[in-house]
Parts: structure tokens; C-alpha cells; sequence
């Protein structure tokens, strides 16, 4: 009677004395690290898989957009600007200032209406109206940027913004935009507004002439300047209109900061842009103002592949940014997404051929025949070229 009891006491404590020991629990710890390393990547490669499929459907909305527009005014954003337009405030204004001040604006400011921003088209077109500063009539794109950082004030459209850049959730930019209208091959003198994309024409005394057809808009180097789909003989399947362009940060950094090159403003030369040395640069604001035609702000060129460097002019110094020669580029990986003129997206690899981007100088103002002759910049400028007769495979 006396050894029930204790033998059920002995079950008890030595079922209560079970439990893990020290190295059972550092094995178990152990594997619930190795576990989670390997889970964390499939987490982070689904939320950017997530993050690229939003961004493929921003560029093929925008694309959308772009497409639109040329169906209600018969041209591509741009095609028609606000230079006819006159209200009480530009009565007194010359013609001339009110198509310099029209001129600042972008395709994307333009396009807004067919982008679900109609309210923000028609704040933006009234503030060109006005004349809060400048009597001869007329607001610049730069102006509203301006006075939107003196309101500290963020103009934020969630169909210009891709995720995957990490500068997106910056406070710093007023008008930030991930995606930007393919300029083509070639830059013209960036020193003047005669350079930005869609006035190109102010350098032929309004107008481009290519095999008897008169271009209004950039040059016929560009989709969008060329303003008219019957006019992108190429096929609209073969020429980008819009791509993706990350946000600058000022780092001395290869995709997201930029490099100031002697010269570059003019010659745009490839070879120097991959040359260059890459600093700080707390004055960086390339992609910071989608209102803004500057080619910092809502234009990218195809003489360097996705992901090249960004080179600005150095004698412009804070605005070297305005002035800067900007590639594609994304977080996504090694390349960028692009949207076609007929509106399919495509990923374009950073190792494109780009017949080795040749130190030829993109800047033609001099010499309009060049317009005629197909791309010097391989694969990649043939894609970004709308009526020059090349043909390639990718």
C-alpha cells in the first residue's frame, strides 16, 4: 500500500523534468533561421513580382492614355499644346511668349485627362493662364513646380509612380514620375527650349521636313513627336512610345544619381557619360517635376542600354539635372519595362545591343538630313525609332 503512492509521485516528477534541452533548442532555433532564410526571399522576389506587374499596368494605362489622346486630337500629347490659348490674362501677351511658356509643358501634363487627372489638367492649365508672375502672360511647368514647393505641397499620381523605386515613398519630390515618353535617338542642343522633344520644330522655323512630310512635335526621331500613328512606318508593334526612368536621389550612384560631363550638354556623347565619375549631388532632381518638358524630368534617350549612367552638363551646376541625358531604367533587375505605340509592355534587358553605344554625337541641329538615316545605336535605337526603316528581331 505504502509503494503505490510513491511510485505514482516518481511518474509525475519525471514526466514534469521532460523538456527540451540547451542543444535541442539552439538545433531547433537553428532550423527555424535556416527556414526563414529561405522564406524571406520568396517573400521579397513575390512583393517585387506584385510590384512589376503594377508598374506593367501604369505603363500600358499611360500607353492607353497616349493613345487616346491621339484619337480625340489627332496626334500623340504634345501634338497640340497651349499656345492658342488666350483668356483675359494673355490678352496682352505676344503670341511668341505664350508658345515659349506652352512649350515648357509636357506630354504628361497634357495627357492627364485620359489618365483619370482631369481636375489636375485643368489646375495645371490655369495656372498657365495666369499671370501671377510674369505680365507677358504664360506659366512655365517650372513655375508650378515651384510654387507647389513653396505650398510644400506633393502632386502625387499613383499610375506615374512604380513601387519597385525606392524613392517613391520620398518626401522630397513635388511632381515624381517613374515613367517617361521615349525621346528617340538624338538630343538637339540642350541649352535652349528648341531642344525639348516636342518643340523641336522652333530650330526649322517650326516645322521638320522627312521625305516630303512635315512634322510638327520633336523630330521624327521620336514616337511621340512624330505625333501621328500613320507617320511610324516601322509598325507601332516596333516603336516605343513611353518607358520606365527611376527617380534621381542625388547619390553618387550609376542608375539613380547622374555625372556632370564638360561638354556633354551639347554632345551627349556615350562613351563620356560611361566614363564619368559619379559624386554626390544633393541638387538632383531628374524625374521631380512630370510637368516639365526639360529632358531631366519626363524624357528618356536610347544611345545608352537600361540602367546606363546619367550624365547632365557640368557648367549648368544645380540645373545640370534640367539638361540631363537620362536612359531607361528600373529596380526590377537587370533591364527596364517599355510600352510599345500599339500598348504592349515589354522588359528590355540592359545587355540590348546598342552597336556599342558609338561616341557619335546624338545632337544633329545642324544637319536635318540626318533624320532620314536608320539608328547608329543598334538594336535598342531602332526600337526607339519610329520611320527609319530598320528591322531587327528582340
Amino acid at each position: 500500500m505504502m509503494n503505490g503512492p510513491s511510485v505514482s509521485r516518481s511518474l509525475v516528477r519525471s514526466e514534469r523534468a521532460k523538456g527540451f534541452t540547451l542543444v535541442e533548442l539552439l538545433v531547433v532555433i537553428a532550423i527555424i533561421g535556416v527556414l526563414i532564410g529561405l522564406l524571406l526571399p520568396a517573400v521579397q522576389a513575390a512583393r517585387e513580382s506584385a510590384r512589376r506587374s503594377a508598374c506593367t499596368n501604369n505603363l500600358k494605362q499611360l500607353a492607353l492614355g497616349c493613345n487616346t489622346y491621339e484619337s480625340a486630337h489627332g496626334g500623340y500629347p504634345g501634338y497640340k499644346d497651349w499656345k492658342n490659348e488666350r483668356s483675359q490674362y494673355l490678352t496682352d501677351a505676344s503670341a511668341a511668349t505664350i508658345a515659349q511658356r506652352a512649350a515648357t509643358w509636357s506630354f504628361l501634363a497634357y495627357v492627364m485627362p485620359f489618365i483619370e487627372q482631369t481636375e489636375l489638367h485643368d489646375e495645371a492649365l490655369s495656372f498657365f493662364r495666369s499671370n501671377q508672375a510674369n505680365a507677358t502672360g504664360g506659366q512655365s511647368a517650372e513655375n508650378w513646380r515651384a510654387r507647389l514647393q513653396s505650398q510644400t505641397r506633393r502632386v502625387i499620381i499613383p499610375g506615374l509612380l512604380c513601387g519597385s523605386d525606392p524613392m517613391v515613398a520620398s518626401s522630397i519630390p513635388r511632381l515624381p514620375t517613374s515613367y517617361r515618353g521615349c525621346a528617340g535617338d538624338m538630343t538637339w542642343s540642350m541649352t535652349s527650349r528648341s531642344s525639348y522633344p516636342h518643340t523641336a520644330q522652333i530650330l526649322f522655323g517650326g516645322t521638320v521636313q522627312l521625305n516630303g512630310n512635315t512634322y510638327y512635335g520633336t523630330s521624327p526621331r521620336s514616337a511621340i513627336g512624330v505625333s501621328l500613328p500613320k507617320n511610324i512606318t516601322d509598325g507601332l508593334s516596333k516603336t516605343i512610345l513611353v518607358g520606365e526612368a527611376v527617380l534621381g536621389n542625388g547619390t553618387a550612384s550609376r542608375l539613380a544619381g547622374w555625372a556632370s560631363v564638360a561638354g556633354y550638354d551639347w554632345g551627349v556623347k556615350p562613351q563620356d557619360c560611361l566614363a564619368a565619375t559619379f559624386t554626390i549631388n544633393t541638387n538632383d532632381r531628374i524625374g521631380h517635376n512630370w510637368a516639365d518638358t526639360n529632358t531631366g524630368y519626363s524624357w528618356f534617350y536610347a544611345t545608352l542600354p537600361p540602367n546606363g549612367p546619367r550624365c547632365g552638363h557640368s557648367n549648368n551646376g544645380a540645373n545640370a539635372d534640367q539638361f540631363a541625358g537620362v536612359p531607361a531604367s528600373s529596380y526590377h533587375g537587370t533591364g527596364a519595362l517599355v510600352a510599345m505605340c500599339d500598348g504592349a509592355v515589354r522588359y528590355i534587358e540592359e545587355s540590348i545591343d546598342t552597336n556599342n553605344s558609338p561616341n557619335f554625337s546624338p545632337s544633329q541641329s545642324a544637319n536635318p538630313t540626318v533624320y532620314r538615316d536608320a539608328s547608329r545605336w543598334g538594336v535598342w535605337g531602332a526600337m526607339a525609332t519610329p520611320a527609319h526603316g530598320e528591322t531587327y528581331s528582340y
